[in-house]
């Protein structure tokens, strides 16, 4: 719907198509700063117009089919077009940059159309045909066409309400600029330092593997000569030995035994940490894998009132990976299940699952349990539960953690499922190959 229209003959009209042009933008409610966008679009449109065809027409109408309402902006050239479309639209960089649409027909004999859309404020919401219709009539009654003096003083005032604007932009881009610095460098001092404690965490781990390994290798002699000769003085063979001396012997090979097992947990958590650790797969089933466990682990169980039960799977499970490290995860699963069940039974067996093409083993106990709270403390290297149900048995807190990295180095995990009081079921799931 038309509020407005202007016909410029000459460039002083240019500058009353300014001021009208902002009497209009105030009267539809747009804010100061859309009303210089307007206000410089308009008359960059106007004298382009003008220029083309010394005589062009400026019409202002409010568009209420769209939403939002758009208030729309043509300026026509009554002489006919000899430019291109495209290169008289390159001309209006304000335009296109501060105004919603823009867009120029050009036809040869047909004159040339400039037409600018700009969508009303959120804020204007109660326009209707009728408030529409009355906008001519109050713009007419505000507005003094004749005084350019007046338009170019509020021009003088734009300008320079858009350069103190600037201005103040501009410190404050300086001002975080000089913040960005500042943290950039404050960013770069923590990358150094925390590059430099990386290093500082990697020499020390790299010397702790170094002396875990020179510590097992060191003692395995010491401990392999202990226990030949507590062997031979067990078997009498240089001379017979009273009942308190014998249990003495027993005594001392079991606690060679015992440091036996801790250096080699040491010495494998130490190659696997080093990454000295191959995987050496081979072909066999969990039948094969049963068999071998119930043959080594059996005779550990002294305890008449214990069942060791090694339950077979329903089908044939065919594997494809490292047999000893498995068995090693096994065994450290069902010792540790015999040393903390004093009646009841220990279980193993399995379960295949075709969809992730896994197999998980289980070592299910009667024992004293323990609580779920710990279950992610008992993975870590030298942890030990304080629990007046585990006093009996004392371990040295590295054959769950070597279990969990046996499992990973297999491409599976290992989990744990444990009541206090009611027993635990230790379980490791690796791939099938």
């Amino acid at each position: 719907m038309n509020i407005l229209s202007l016909h410029i003959v000459s460039d002083l009209d240019i500058i009353s198509v300014r001021q009208q042009t902002r009497h209009v933008a105030q009267g539809c409610g747009f804010k100061s700063q859309d009303i210089v966008g307007i206000v410089c679009s308009v008359t960059e449109a106007a004298y382009a117009a003008f220029k083309r065809g010394k005589k062009s027409e400026i019409d202002f109408s409010i568009d209420l089919s769209t939403q939002p309402p758009s208030l729309v902006v043509q300026a026509s050239g009554v002489e006919p077009s000899t430019v291109n479309a495209n290169e008289f639209l390159a001309g209006l960089p304000g335009a296109r940059s501060l105004m919603d649409e823009v867009c120029v027909k050009a036809e040869a004999g047909a004159g040339t159309k400039i037409k600018i859309r700009k969508n009303l404020p959120s804020s204007v919401s109660s326009l209707t045909n009728r408030t529409v219709r009355a906008m001519p009539v109050q713009l007419a009654n505000g507005l003094n066409a004749n005084d350019v003096t007046a338009e170019l003083m509020q021009q003088n005032q734009e300008l320079a309400g858009t350069l103190m604007e600037l201005k103040a932009r501009q410190e404050d881009l300086i001002q975080l600029t000089e913040e960005l610095d500042d943290t950039n460098s404050g960013v770069v001092a923590l990358y150094a330092e925390l590059d430099e404690k990386a290093k500082f965490l990697q020499r020390a781990d790299a010397q702790k593997s170094r002396f875990l390994s020179n510590m097992s290798h060191e003692f395995r002699t010491p401990l392999s000569s202990i226990r030949a000769l507590a062997n031979l003085l067990l078997q009498h063979m240089d001379g017979d030995l009273t009942e308190e001396q014998d249990k003495q012997v027993n005594l001392i090979m079991d606690s060679a035994i015992n440091m036996t097992e801790m250096v080699n947990d040491l010495l494998d958590l130490a190659k696997i940490e080093s990454g000295k650790v191959d995987v050496m797969c081979s072909r066999f089933d969990v039948v094969s894998l049963f068999s071998g466990l119930r043959s080594a682990l059996g005779p550990l169980v002294e305890n008449d009132k214990v069942d060791l039960n090694f339950i077979p799977p329903n089908e044939l499970i065919p594997l494809f990976t490292d047999q000893t490290k498995l068995t090693q995860i096994l065994r450290n699963f069902i010792s540790n299940a015999i040393k903390y069940t004093d009646c009841g039974k220990i279980d193993v067996y399995s379960s295949k699952s075709i969809e992730d093409q896994s197999v998980t083993f289980y070592v299910s106990d009667t024992g004293v349990g323990l609580d779920m709270k710990y279950s992610e403390l008992i993975f870590e290297e030298f942890s030990q539960i304080e629990n007046p149900l585990q006093s009996k048995a004392k371990g040295t807190g590295l054959g769950l953690p070597l279990c969990k990295n046996l499992a990973t180095l297999l491409g599976g995990s290992v989990a744990v499922e444990s009541e206090v009081g009611r027993g635990s079921v230790f379980s490791v799931t690796i791939p099938l190959r």
